[in-house]
């Protein structure tokens, strides 16, 4: 039995803790290439749910304390925590086939939020033409991959030089 407040509120905080906390590699030397679309697939989800969170305050007019944006915030954050653990796991434990369920519901929100920025922002975002946003991503795309690339090959050549030491 916990008798102060102290103990109380620690014990409260950590039951929303994970038991243990596992040691992290993203840098698999499986496939570099593979790896990289990965990442970069990652990335890219990522910042389209960053960008999805501007264009609706900005489409909808909404003020950036309304409640809505709080929630909506707060929300992603909230599912991004499991999908990104999950998103690791697929990429990293070669047993699992399959997505886990937080980051399909990450995805799906992800997408139905840009399609409804997409049927309810023409006319804010018209002057936008298609070439243009089709140019930033690949722009995005390019850079993602390619500073993912130098990033896994700089590791690898460390890994290789301790390795050749040993």
């Amino acid at each position: 039995m916990i008798k102060d407040t102290k103990g109380k509120l620690k014990r409260f905080v950590l039951q929303f803790s994970p038991e243990h906390l596992d040691p992290s590699n993203w840098f698999s030397t499986d496939s570099v290439f593979l790896r990289i679309f990965q990442l970069t697939l990652f990335s890219t989800f990522f910042h389209i749910s960053e960008l999805n969170t501007f264009f609706l305050k900005h489409i909808f007019e909404l003020n950036t304390k309304h409640w809505m944006v709080i929630l909506r915030c707060n929300y992603s954050i909230a599912l991004a925590f499991p999908a990104v653990r999950q998103f690791y796991e697929y990429m990293t434990n070669p047993r699992i086939k399959n997505l886990g369920i937080y980051s399909w519901v990450f995805v799906i929100l992800s997408m139905l939020e840009l399609f409804v920025l997409w049927k309810h922002g023409n006319q804010v975002l018209q002057d936008f033409t298609f070439y243009m946003l089709l140019g930033w991503l690949c722009v995005q795309a390019v850079f993602c991959s390619l500073f993912i690339g130098i990033t896994i090959y700089v590791k690898n050549k460390k890994f290789q030089h301790i390795k050749k030491k040993a």
